[in-house]
């Protein structure tokens, strides 16, 4: 995180951690960031990066969150400038029983205008305040009953309970953190009365002159984002994503999901939804935001021309409408993609099946996945994982199901959470009175978006002939039905066939019905499994693990055990071409002191800078010879690309 920018910075205190309020110091909602360079108005950015790497990363997407302790000691050993909390209005904060939102006001200029600052401080009732991190900042903390909406009033003001990351410095501290509730709603109102607030993703039509949504004008626009990388601050991305909302188009959301989601790590569909229903035409963001940010980076077109209101315009490209049918190339691409749980492997909605003969040890792994994608971890197996609730449905085994959680909260350290469900006693599927009672539970429980693991296809279908194509197709139809109801994703816990070589054990129809299937095999060196089926990522994807045994109580007969996952090896490792030349020998010790762990992950992007900075060649060429290190360790067979990242073989 070095550069030309860093010179230019001002001197950034320590954070003075003994001064945050305790209250937010327990919520796992923090991040350490690095800054940019300063700007002609004396500020910089803040942008939230990753711990141990130091690359960007997404403040909104929880999987990305940390605790205070772990935002800290990223600080001190230098890979963060400082910390900061994330506001969201979907993580209150609990006192009593009652949910409290954390409120942040924002204002510059202390020194020029302490006095209406302290005014203020006074009014609100002597909340938490703090000095920003440039020192010309004031920062009040409060709680409030309800989440406000507030925004940029102007004038170096600004309040915000959602939908923003805030640095956190303890500098300078006074007040206590409290709840203000009543005050803090006046301040909105006298603040942002005049301001207009959207019904809806799509900003209201502006009585001003705007641009059609013809082919030519989406094309244009389109231009201009291929030359923007979203990978990119926060307040960047925002600005540009409002500019898009501002055209008011049918396809505003498709143009912006498809924008997004290139910097896949940082993409979370929810959190671009919430910003689209954001946008306030009255904030001033146009078309000429993003021809701006567009004529940085080096577009020389011309946006899209200005008609006069009164004039009809052409018709919209209204993608996804049932009358359109064939779409050019530049409207496919406008089409979001689909959303996942486990990038690579498990899509956010639809079937999968995760099968192995009798001992191969396919339910620890799927319990370990579904507390994976429950408790929001960074990644399973080296895959990025997406936060998500599941149900786990135990129909084998269930007097064993609390030793192996216990086994699995040792083991990952981590507690099963309340987005972790339990289903308990029998349920038939093949009933429609079974089927309609779990997708009635599930939904009003978890809601929507929900992971439901069946352990296993068999019990949840009892007396069902999994050979007969009539009985399959039931089994289908209430898995499909189930997975419509929540909508998510229903991973199906099943048996080989006697023939291995065949795949799932059953019709043929349950194969084809599946839009990802994982096989899980113990073999006389190990266990392993491997991806026998994905519709849309590469299939030729094989993980080593074992099961380790923990002791988890005591009973009239001794010492109580069960297992836990451990990834291993990855299969196919044995033949590897000798590493050649001082380049690759400085590439594979760079990044096997990244990744510690056989399996762990890294950007590419991550991985090429690191590389470059310890290769001993002549800057200019740092690059392209740690592309060339990289690209001949792959082929060795010493790394393995993994989702637009690498891992060690």
């Amino acid at each position: 995180m070095t550069g030309k920018g860093q010179d230019m910075l001002p001197a950034i205190q320590p954070v003075d951690h003994n001064n945050i309020p305790p209250l937010i110091k327990h919520e796992k909602r923090w991040l350490g960031w690095w800054a940019g360079p300063i700007k002609e108005s004396g500020k910089f950015d803040k942008f939230p990066v990753d711990p141990q790497f130091g690359h960007r990363v997404n403040p909104l997407d929880p999987a990305n969150w940390l605790t205070f302790a772990e935002a800290l000691a990223a600080h001190r050993r230098g890979m963060a400038k400082g910390v900061g909390f994330v506001l969201s209005d979907q993580h209150p904060i609990i006192l009593s029983g009652t949910p409290y939102y954390l409120t942040a006001i924002d204002l510059d200029n202390c020194r020029e205008r302490m006095t209406d600052h302290q005014a203020l401080w006074r009014e609100l009732g002597h909340p938490y305040v703090e000095v920003s991190p440039s020192g010309n900042g004031l920062r009040m903390l409060g709680l409030s009953a309800t989440p406000l909406k507030g925004g940029n009033a102007g004038d170096g003001r600004e309040l915000y309970s959602s939908g923003r990351f805030m640095t956190i410095t303890g500098i300078g501290a006074r007040g206590c953190l409290q709840e203000i509730s009543a005050p803090l709603t006046a301040l909105e109102r006298r603040w942002f009365s005049a301001k207009a607030v959207p019904g809806s993703c799509l900003p209201v039509q502006p009585s001003v002159p705007s641009q059609p949504e013809t082919l030519r004008n989406v094309e244009i626009v389109l231009s201009m984002l291929d030359k923007i990388s979203s990978d990119t601050t926060y307040e960047t991305w925002r600005a540009i994503v409002w500019a898009i909302a501002s055209t008011g188009w049918a396809s505003v959301p498709q143009i912006a999901h498809s924008w997004s989601s290139r910097a896949s790590h940082r993409y979370d569909r929810s959190v671009l939804d919430a910003l689209l229903r954001q946008f306030d035409p009255s904030r001033g963001i146009t078309l000429g935001t993003l021809t701006h940010y567009a004529r940085l980076n080096g577009w020389a077109g011309e946006p899209p021309q200005l008609i006069p209101a009164s004039t009809v315009p052409a018709p919209p490209v209204a993608l996804g409408t049932s009358n359109r049918l064939l779409l050019t190339a530049a409207e496919l691409r406008l089409v979001p993609p689909t959303p996942y749980v486990v990038r690579g492997l498990l899509p956010a909605q639809g079937l999968a099946a995760l099968y192995g003969e009798p001992g191969s040890g396919k339910s620890f792994l799927a319990l370990d996945l579904a507390h994976a994608i429950a408790t929001g971890r960074t990644e399973w197996f080296g895959f990025p994982v997406r936060r998500a609730p599941v149900v786990y449905v135990a129909l084998e085994g269930q007097g064993g199901m609390r030793k192996r959680i216990d086994a699995l909260e040792l083991h990952v350290r981590t507690p099963c959470n309340e987005q972790f469900r339990f289903c308990r006693g029998e349920i038939q599927l093949l009933t429609d009175a079974g089927a309609d009672l779990l997708c009635t539970q599930v939904a009003e429980t978890m809601g929507k978006g929900v992971v439901v693991v069946i352990d296993t296809l068999n019990q949840a279908f009892p007396g069902a002939d999994e050979n007969s194509s009539q009985d399959m197709g039931k089994i289908i139809a209430s898995a499909k039905r189930l997975a419509t109801a929540v909508a998510g994703l229903v991973i199906l816990v099943h048996h080989a066939g006697k023939n291995r070589a065949l795949g799932l054990r059953g019709h043929s129809s349950l194969l084809a019905a599946m839009d990802a299937v994982i096989e899980v095999e113990k073999r006389a060196t190990g266990r392993s499994w491997r991806v026998t089926k994905a519709k849309d990522d590469d299939g030729n994807i094989t993980r080593d693990f074992d099961l380790l045994s923990y002791h988890v109580g005591q009973d009239a007969n001794g010492a109580v055990t069960s297992c836990a996952v451990q990834q291993t090896a990855h299969v196919g490792s044995a033949h590897k071409a000798p590493i050649k030349g001082s380049n690759q020998k400085a590439a594979m010790a760079e990044l096997q002191r990244l990744l510690s762990a056989v399996g762990q992950a890294i950007d590419y992007p991550a991985a090429l800078e690191h590389v470059a900075a310890v290769l001993n060649v002549p800057k200019g060429k740092a690059r392209d010879r740690a592309k060339e290190a990289i690209g001949s360790l792959i082929r060795g067979g010493h790394l393995s690309p993994t989702n637009g990242g690498l891992c060690l073989v």
